[in-house]
């Protein structure tokens, strides 16, 4: 009386991509009296070698499926009968391009008379699920972290000019506001040695204070003034200069606010609040890379 053993093979993807040219190899040492296909999700190739036909000291049976695909939670299931006892070990392989895997019964590593494990195998695919080199882990970071701080620097530069570009309804006013403050203190004390702040015209680009004073000799007028505020901060703090200097430093400095406050203000507070439909266009360039930011 011939012994049978039934064995059922799984494969089974669960990785995150295809796996192709996918090779299942089921050696048994015995002979396979049988084999039966019962599911398979593609198209699949089975091939049976018998014992006499492998030219080896050990001379197992060996079954063989190729598909060339098995996507993702795809399936193969199969039936084998061999003639083999309950002690006999068993050795099943999957090869394919993103992998191998396999599956030793534990009789085939250990005396059959400990073996307590099953005849079932269950290979399981992992297509997509290998694992990074350490090299190319660390260059990935270095990417992903150099885009985060560009968008970072490029991000803050953008929301800036973004600030100060909403605010522009107010610049006109609060700059000739500070340049007025600036005559009224030169002009109660000539020998003043207080330093005149210029917050309100550093605040904003060159090229946004020449779009808001689109008349070149009006930019010239306010841009002169300050010019001079800057060296005239620079002499009074300097405790080494005679008053004489203090004070001439401040008359000049005086005379320019006088030339700078002449200019037609009111026309730019009106010019300005119509270009506040820039507002969306510059939004767009520093919001862009913020979308990107969190990714790294």
């Amino acid at each position: 009386m011939v012994l049978t053993k039934y064995y059922e093979i799984i494969a089974r993807n669960d990785g995150r991509a295809s796996a192709t040219h996918l090779k299942l190899s089921m050696f048994f040492f015995s002979n396979i009296i049988k084999n039966a296909s019962v599911i398979y999700s593609e198209n699949a190739t089975f091939k049976t070698v018998l014992k006499h036909e492998l030219k080896k000291q050990v001379e197992p049976s060996l079954l063989t499926a190729s598909l060339p695909r098995l996507a993702k939670g795809g399936i193969v299931i199969t039936y084998v009968w061999t003639d083999s006892d309950e002690n006999s070990p068993f050795y099943i392989s999957t090869t394919y391009d993103q992998g191998s895997r396999d599956y030793i019964s534990p009789n085939l590593l250990l005396p059959s008379s400990t073996n307590t494990g099953p005849p079932i195998a269950y290979p399981v695919l992992q297509s997509g699920q290998y694992d990074i080199p350490i090299n190319d882990k660390i260059i990935i970071i270095a990417l992903i972290l150099t885009v985060v701080f560009f968008a970072i620097a490029l991000g803050s530069k953008r929301i800036k000019h973004f600030m100060i570009r909403r605010n522009l309804s107010k610049f006109p006013s609060e700059l000739e506001l500070e340049i007025t403050t600036a005559q009224d203190i030169i002009g109660k004390n000539i020998e003043s040695r207080q330093i005149i702040s210029s917050e309100i015209w550093d605040s904003a680009y060159n090229e946004v204070k020449r779009e808001i004073f689109a008349d070149p000799t009006d930019y010239d007028l306010i841009a002169a003034f300050y010019k001079k505020l800057e060296s005239r901060n620079m002499t009074v703090s300097q405790v080494s200069n005679d008053l004489e200097t203090v004070k001439k430093s401040n008359q000049d400095c005086f005379h320019l606010a006088s030339s700078a406050l002449d200019v037609r203000w009111q026309k730019y507070y009106s010019a300005v609040n119509g270009s506040r439909k820039v507002d969306v266009f510059l939004a767009l360039p520093f919001s862009i890379p913020s979308n990107f930011a969190p990714i790294f």
